[in-house]
């Protein structure tokens, strides 16, 4: 094949054979790496603190309807503790309160539980 010249442009020479390549840099994709990884932990951690600060948020508003439950609880197991003592001494309507409780599966504790330790709030 001939090769075409323009009038008054010299025909260029091949370039020079290119120098062998440095390898990429290693340090740039760790880089990116080592910045993303924390990114990610700081952005789980505050997630993790936003959402412990709502648990105890809600733990707080929990406590007093347990505790208002727990004396209730106390109560009622005081009423059923005095009729089954009635319920020994012979009343018949105290036995038939606890042949009923009985039925439905209600145990009465003739001894009073000892008092829960109080746990500190977190």
């Amino acid at each position: 094949m001939e090769e075409i010249r323009d009038a008054g442009v010299p025909a260029q020479a091949a370039p020079p054979p290119a120098a062998p390549a440095t390898p990429p840099s290693i340090l740039i994709p760790v880089g990116l790496l080592a910045a993303t990884l924390f990114v990610w932990a700081a952005f789980q951690t505050v997630q993790l603190v936003r959402e412990r600060g709502a648990l105890q948020g809600v733990r707080a508003n929990q406590e007093a309807p347990i505790q208002e439950a727990a004396k209730v609880r106390a109560q009622l197991d005081s009423i059923a503790r005095r009729t089954a003592e009635l319920a020994t001494q012979g009343n018949p309507q105290a036995k038939t309160i606890v042949e009923e409780l009985r039925k439905r599966g209600v145990t009465i504790n003739p001894t009073p539980p000892a008092p829960a330790p109080q746990t500190p709030g977190r």
